[in-house]
């Protein structure tokens, strides 16, 4: 009897994999519309609002990115192709450590922005700082570090901010000239960022 209703289960199982199709995942069109994997449902509606992960360096040929992983998610469905749109990245925890090494201090910013056309994204950025900080160092960094965030937000649309966001050296090249004249730095980056509204 046991081995009965085992094989009834095996059996259901393999029938619910029948019912299942595959997709073509595609990405986002900043990344070239091109198919970077494949996904299952057993209806195309199921796969809207999917998120998936994957290497941002191997979405865009970039080995400088390897340590940067994007997510993206699903919003559209033809045919056999699934649509994603970018929805965010983290930075490798690995990548992060190196940062932080010895005789370094972290001065980090953790808020959410609205964007030009209205999207709102949290944004974890990071100032990297030789030597213990003063608190009042501190402070002043932290400032202007949140308001070119949320200046460079209000005169950006979502997808542009994350163009800019992911060159972060470019990103920051003026933030951290500034900075560099209250006391001296070693980088500024955005650790992780996400779209908070969808």
């Amino acid at each position: 009897m046991i081995f009965v209703v085992e094989e009834h289960k095996k059996r259901a199982v393999i029938d619910k994999w029948k019912k299942k199709k595959q997709y073509r995942l595609i990405c986002p069109k900043q990344f070239g519309n091109v198919e970077f994997g494949e996904t299952v449902a057993t209806k195309p509606e199921q796969l809207i609002g999917r998120t998936v992960k994957i290497n941002l360096g191997v979405l865009t040929n970039q080995i400088s990115q390897k340590h940067i992983e994007a997510k993206l998610r699903i919003v559209k469905v033809e045919g056999s192709n699934a649509q994603t749109e970018f929805a965010g990245f983290r930075v490798k925890t690995e990548y992060l450590r190196r940062l932080f090494r010895r005789r370094t201090s972290k001065v980090e910013v953790i808020s959410t922005f609205e964007t030009k056309d209205k999207q709102k994204v949290k944004i974890d950025a990071v100032c990297v700082t030789y030597g213990k900080q003063e608190v009042s160092k501190t402070k002043v960094i932290r400032k202007e570090l949140f308001g070119f965030l949320e200046k460079s937000a209000k005169e950006n649309s979502l997808e542009k901010l994350f163009e800019l966001v992911l060159d972060h050296k470019k990103f920051f090249a003026d933030l951290i000239t500034k900075v560099k004249k209250i006391t001296p730095i070693n980088t500024i980056e955005v650790s992780k960022m996400v779209v908070v509204n969808k």
